[in-house]
């Protein structure tokens, strides 16, 4: 693990809760997760979540799990009450367990938030609000994100062994234009497989048992999909209006991803009802608040 460094941080119980305002810290790798975890930390007797990056006293952002981890062990070194929660991306922590478990942290099960976000009911509400109504087809998103999930299966199943054994392969080291087509998405994939058949191949097995879907690393490939999901969008609106004689529907252009795919996704991951991964983390969440001891 990196080495932190942690001078220039106040430790102070007001930076953690709040007494009179009643609320507690959740430190978060950056401040696009916030959102996110606003909604599945708990409101206990009127104690409601604040959702912060960590920083030094000079404004410093210290993100990423390592720092946080970091920062938890250094209290706990000093025999300082903990009194904060951390909540980080799991990575592949599911299947090589690579890091440690305090009562007080949080990790997604799946890699990354964005594994959450965009799965295929979020997506497929996306389309629907977007298209007006033109699209609506989750199976066919499931389809196609399964698909898309296959044609990366090798660069996870490298990563996650990468990952495991340090191995200091760029597993993901795409550049503008290998990203600009699925072909071509597929051309590297097979390249890579090709380079490290051997270790693939006595690997082929670790995802047994899990979603793929699950571990697609999605902030890589998060353009590509923001404009596939713009085409589709845009091939329904077309067969609509090729039905009408007037009030056409416009097409939509794109925008970048995280100001619409992520917002939108965002709302439509809080308002789903009955997703057993939203809802494990919620319950994750809740152990995290307990262990805090703030209600009586």
């Amino acid at each position: 693990m990196a080495k932190f460094t942690r001078s220039n941080i106040s430790k102070l119980n007001e930076r953690h809760f709040r007494l009179h305002d009643k609320e507690y810290t959740v430190y978060v790798e950056g401040d696009i997760d916030k959102s996110f975890w606003e909604k599945v930390f708990p409101v206990v007797e009127e104690w409601k979540p604040r959702i912060e990056v960590l920083k030094t006293t000079d404004g410093e952002i210290l993100g990423g799990w390592k720092n946080l981890v970091s920062y938890l062990e250094e209290e706990i070194k000093k025999q300082n009450k903990i009194d904060f929660i951390i909540a980080i991306d799991g990575d592949y922590n599911e299947i090589i367990k690579h890091k440690p478990n305090y009562k007080n942290v949080v990790k997604t099960k799946k890699y990354a938030i964005e594994n959450y976000l965009f799965c295929p009911n979020s997506i497929n509400k996306y389309m629907k609000i977007l298209s007006r109504e033109t699209f609506d087809n989750v199976r066919y998103v499931k389809t196609k994100l399964e698909q898309f999930a296959l044609i990366v299966k090798n660069l996870i199943i490298l990563d996650c062994i990468n990952e495991k054994n340090t191995l200091g392969i760029k597993v993901y080291d795409f550049n503008a234009e290998e990203l600009s087509s699925f072909r071509k998405i597929n051309n590297y994939v097979n390249e890579l497989t090709l380079k490290y058949k051997s270790l693939i191949e006595q690997h082929r097995h670790i995802l047994d048992n899990y979603n793929i879907l699950d571990y697609i690393r999605w902030k890589i490939f998060i353009k590509k999909l923001n404009d596939i999901i713009s085409e589709e969008i845009n091939e329904a609106i077309k067969q609509e209006n090729s039905q009408r004689k007037n009030n056409k529907i416009k097409l939509i252009r794109k925008i970048k991803a995280d100001e619409r795919l992520y917002f939108f996704c965002l709302q439509n991951c809080q308002s789903c009802i009955g997703c057993k991964d939203y809802e494990d983390l919620k319950i994750k969440a809740k152990a995290a608040f307990d262990s805090l001891k703030l209600v009586s």
